[in-house]
């Protein structure tokens, strides 16, 4: 609950063309994002399911639909939080 969406969601806006005033996370998670984000949104609808964490699932709810603004300015249903030039640099 520390980190706010915006800041998890700082590279999948700026892929997406959309403005970005917050701080990236930096250190592991640069150059690219590791497994950490893709996890938080799972986490937190677990949270919310088991616990009855209403928190959580506001704060869930609120990355996947900005998650969905993203793709939505992307072509071909892609969503990254990088440009799809980026694909298999870092597999």
């Amino acid at each position: 609950m520390r980190i706010t969406p915006d800041c998890l969601l700082h590279t999948f806006s700026l892929n997406a063309g959309t403005a970005s005033s917050v701080q990236p996370l930096g250190g592991w998670e640069e150059p690219k994002p590791k497994a950490s984000f893709v996890a938080i949104p799972s986490a937190c609808a677990l949270r919310a399911a088991s616990a009855g964490d209403a928190q959580m699932k506001a704060h869930g709810d609120e990355m996947v639909a900005e998650l969905a603004k993203c793709q939505a300015k992307l072509t071909g249903g892609y969503l990254s939080a990088y440009p799809t030039e980026a694909q298999g640099r870092w597999s």
